[in-house]
């Protein structure tokens, strides 16, 4: 289990920011035990421990998955072309680590909260690619990002769980308080026996 504690106001809320994409290498994910949609949702996160997702902004109006019909009866073949604009030496980093890569992406509209999942093990991760990158077109300059799926009945699923960003604090098993670090996730340990959770201790006002 992972304790999620709040993140100071702010934090996210970048207002030219639309969409915001969390990639993981289809390598992270728990593949044998991948959670299954309930309502077409999935509720929780899907990585194996220890392991994160790094997240790229994109202009809006090019997250507009595309479904084409599969080859095969009732399967769907999604793709996925978000543009990223602006560039950094982190972003070059990322993207061309990811380039050719199979990946799982949670993607957000950032105005909403509402999260979207594809890359499932059911159609062995999307497949990404740089097709565009430098200057776009006048006053854009970054990079054009293609994801493309193979046949799967349900391509994509709303998304519902946690986006960890980074390694969560362990608490160890069978506390009953623990300590506030600078982390703002906190993973859970398997406990030998029942155990309350009371308390959180070096909270200060701030």
């Amino acid at each position: 289990m992972i304790v999620n504690l709040p993140v100071e106001a702010g934090r996210l809320k970048i207002h030219t920011i639309k969409f915001r994409l969390y990639f993981a290498l289809l390598s992270d994910v728990e593949i044998q035990n991948f959670p299954k949609p309930v309502g077409k949702t999935i509720l929780s996160n899907p990585l194996l421990p220890g392991r994160t997702f790094r997240f790229l902004d994109a202009k809006t109006n090019s997250i507009n998955p595309t479904g084409a019909a599969g080859g095969s009866r009732g399967t769907i073949a999604l793709t996925l072309t978000p543009e990223i604009e602006g560039f950094s030496k982190d972003v070059f980093d990322f993207i061309y680590t990811i380039n050719g890569e199979r990946v799982i992406v949670v993607w957000e509209d950032c105005k909403t909260g509402t999260m979207f999942i594809a890359g499932s093990p059911c159609n062995g991760g999307l497949l990404i690619g740089i097709t565009t990158l430098g200057k776009i077109d006048t006053g854009f300059w970054g990079a054009v990002l293609e994801m493309k799926g193979d046949d799967c009945p349900e391509p994509f699923y709303f998304y519902e769980g946690l986006v960890l960003l980074d390694t969560p604090q362990v608490v160890p098993a069978n506390a009953a308080t623990f300590a506030l670090t600078d982390k703002y996730q906190y993973q859970l340990s398997e406990n030998t026996a029942n155990t309350v959770l009371t308390g959180i201790t070096g909270v200060t006002d701030d």
